[in-house]
């Protein structure tokens, strides 16, 4: 019994893996995400030029993290070091969004998947602080 119960188990994080894996290989293997991700970094104008259906295909993605994140098949930490970054990026961006309503209902669980994503990063940026005043104060005495 004990036995199959680990059986199951194992299954099911190879599964978990296998789905992020899968999802994570698509950001970074697809042309048209790549481009757009290195237009937000760049804040270069041309984003806003890029046809929306690109710029949906990867709000999808992030969707689909979100999905997985929902359902506890992976944690917060894991989702912001894996997407996070990008997903609050373009959420921010004015030009990634030039020409559709950010506002939509259709969109809410893109946004509280970023909304989730930017407490996991204040959480990074706070532990950071911590650690630096805490070094800085040791170094005092």
């Amino acid at each position: 019994m004990a036995g199959e119960y680990t059986n199951s188990i194992n299954k099911a994080l190879k599964k978990r893996g296998e789905l992020f894996t899968a999802i994570r290989s698509r950001l970074k293997d697809n042309k048209s995400f790549k481009e757009i991700l290195a237009l937000v970094d760049a804040d270069d104008p041309e984003l806003a030029s890029i046809e929306f259906k690109e710029k949906r295909d990867l709000i999808g993605l992030f969707e689909e993290v979100a999905l997985l994140l929902n359902s506890g098949l992976i944690r917060p930490a894991v989702a912001n070091y894996m997407f996070g970054y990008y997903a609050i990026r373009c959420w921010n961006n004015p030009r990634f969004w030039n020409d559709v309503r950010r506002e939509s209902a259709y969109w809410s669980l893109y946004r509280a998947f970023v909304d989730r994503m930017q407490k996991e990063e204040d959480k990074l940026a706070n532990a950071a602080r911590w650690r630096d005043t805490r070094f800085t104060s040791a170094l005092r005495y």
